[in-house]
């Protein structure tokens, strides 16, 4: 049997993935994960949150001031890795 697919969704900056506050962006994350058939094996990946939506995986991370977009994209493919 093959491996299960594995499935990151990264947001984009200044997106809100919790139940307070959230964007279509947001939503849609939520929603393609939530009902998706690999979902035990998906995680998104938000800025980090008070209260992000508890019934899909989450991995939070912190953005720092000035950090090129590819330092962050190697960090988050680091910790999914």
């Amino acid at each position: 049997m093959p491996d299960p697919l594995r499935v990151a969704i990264v947001l984009p900056r200044h997106m809100r993935f919790s139940r307070h506050g959230a964007t279509s962006i947001d939503l849609v994350a939520h929603d393609l994960l939530l009902f998706s058939r690999h979902r035990a094996s998906s995680v998104v990946m938000a800025e980090w949150v008070d209260e992000p939506f508890d019934d899909v995986a989450v991995v939070p991370f912190a953005r720092w001031p000035f950090e090129p977009h590819a330092v962050l994209g190697w960090r988050l493919g680091r910790r999914v890795a």
